[in-house]
């Protein structure tokens, strides 16, 4: 995830993250989270107040740099077709 502003300049912000790969009736993965914090300490996983996982997985997410940040979420399971976003 990047945060920026105009012109293109990389800031700290909160956001919002959502997911889903749900191509086949019925089958498929929701996600949805946003951050509580713009400059976490470490990796922050967030309480169900701010995250939603249709797998029941917890979300949390790390800044790694101004403005950039790496969200995870549980590894996909065999229906998922495949996809492993970290």
């Amino acid at each position: 995830m990047r945060c920026f502003t105009s012109p293109d300049v990389p800031t700290d912000a909160a956001f919002t993250v959502s997911f889903t790969n749900a191509e086949l009736s019925g089958r498929g993965r929701f996600t949805y989270m946003w951050t509580d914090q713009a400059r976490p300490v470490g990796l922050r996983t967030l309480t169900h107040a701010w995250q939603y996982d249709s797998e029941g997985g917890p979300l949390s997410y790390e800044r790694l740099n101004v403005g950039v940040y790496r969200v995870h979420m549980p590894p996909l399971g065999p229906d998922d077709l495949g996809m492993a976003p970290t």
